[in-house]
């Protein structure tokens, strides 16, 4: 069983930089896998804005109303 990890908003930027953006939405998929496990996602804008490109801010946007309205 694994142990339950958190992270930090500044922890998964620095996380992302191991990930080139153009491998097919790898960088997406590891949002999508830790979101749940960010402690303060009132700073998930730092992301957004600093390290995605244009591309994976849609990918981002759609993925995260989908988690956020429940579809």
């Amino acid at each position: 069983m694994m142990p339950t990890l958190y992270m930090t908003v500044a922890q998964l930027s620095k996380l992302l930089d191991y990930f080139p953006p153009d491998e097919a939405y790898l960088r997406i998929q590891l949002i999508q896998s830790v979101f749940s496990h960010v402690v303060d996602l009132e700073n998930m804008y730092l992301i957004y804005d600093n390290v995605l490109t244009p591309s994976e801010r849609l990918e981002v946007s759609f993925l995260l109303n989908r988690t956020v309205s429940g579809c």
